[in-house]
């Protein structure tokens, strides 16, 4: 039977970190035939030991078979809390054995203590190994969502010019939103609410100044760079736009673009294009150790998923988001 017991990166020392590495590239071999998102052992560690700015409690568990780590598990408790985010990997040569299982007992309980009703996994292989395997213990699809990648060496840079549109400028900065836009930003930043997210339980956070300035400080102590365009509508000095990059050191190669919204009152503007090619142009011109831009996008938005095949990005592999009520899956494992 695999014993499961929690997980202290700062414990375990570079062998266990290098030990969970390769049980993650190894599964990834079998669970990404086509390569998947792109990772390498130190993107691996980095993204288990340093939470992401803002995202909530991180909880990690290992699982061991025979002396050996044959699964690992990471749940985010997020800030508004009622849905744990989790995560389960487990090594091809250990499946079968009970260890997914018994790595999901004890996430359900714990979600349990927290007042959690709902348990939900992200960044899921469409129709591979993981999502059969939920979707027997109780979870079903709610959500998939398109990966697309731009090349900055190869791509081409025509479909990028455009004037700024009639009556808008933009604004560029580096881990530190302007005094005198940060509070209108965090008013767009709440845009993002209504991109389709499927039947997902995951709920937004709510974006406030205090917000925004508890993030930049912890990236800041994380040593991760956060670039932000955004589009200031001239004639009220507030921003209604915006785009953001994350740059990691583990990943000197790679830009992780996240959310990218424009308020509804300036759509129909190219706004969101504008934005994006202004940065991917920044990161072209000033970072040219950067060959990458990656990015992900609900299947259903039609219109984000052209906006970024217009500026070159293309598709590499699709996720899907897998749900369940804690209760339900908790009376199905028995």
């Amino acid at each position: 039977m695999p014993h499961v017991s929690p997980f202290d990166p700062d414990i375990g020392g570079r062998a266990s970190l290098a030990e969970y590495a390769a049980l993650v590239l190894a599964s990834r071999a079998v669970d990404w035939p086509d390569g998947g998102p792109r990772r390498t052992a130190e993107m691996i560690i980095r993204r288990m030991c340093d939470p992401d700015p803002g995202e909530g409690e991180r909880l990690r568990w290992a699982a061991h078979l025979d002396g050996r780590m044959a699964g690992f598990m990471m749940v985010i408790i997020p800030e508004n809390g009622g849905v744990g985010s989790v995560e389960i990997t487990v090594h091809p040569e250990c499946r079968g054995h009970g260890v997914g299982t018994a790595l999901l007992r004890t996430v359900l309980s714990v979600l349990q203590d927290h007042g959690c009703a709902a348990i939900e996994g992200w960044w899921i292989a469409a129709d591979g190994v993981g999502e059969q395997w939920a979707r027997k213990r109780g979870f079903r699809r709610t959500h998939a969502t398109v990966a697309q990648v731009l090349s900055l060496p190869d791509v081409d840079v025509s479909g990028w010019a455009a004037e700024t549109p009639a009556g808008y400028r933009t604004v560029e900065w580096v881990n530190h939103a302007p005094e005198e836009l940060v509070e209108s930003y965090a008013a767009a930043r709440r845009a993002i609410e209504d991109a389709p997210l499927g039947a997902a339980a995951f709920e937004s956070p709510d974006w406030t100044v205090e917000r925004i300035r508890r993030i930049e400080a912890e990236q800041a102590q994380l040593g991760v760079e956060q670039h932000v365009v955004v589009a200031v509508h001239e004639e009220s000095g507030a921003v209604v736009g915006f785009t953001e990059i994350e740059l990691y050191a583990a990943s000197k190669d790679l830009a992780h673009q996240f959310d990218t919204a424009v308020l509804p009152a300036h759509r129909g503007h190219g706004l969101g294009r504008h934005v994006k090619a202004r940065m991917a142009e920044r990161l072209r011109s000033e970072r040219p150790e950067i060959a990458w831009i990656s990015t992900s996008t609900g299947a259903e938005n039609a219109h984000m998923i052209r906006v970024n095949t217009a500026l070159g990005f293309v598709v590499s592999h699709t996720m899907v988001v897998l749900t369940g009520e804690v209760e339900v899956i908790s009376r199905r494992l028995g």
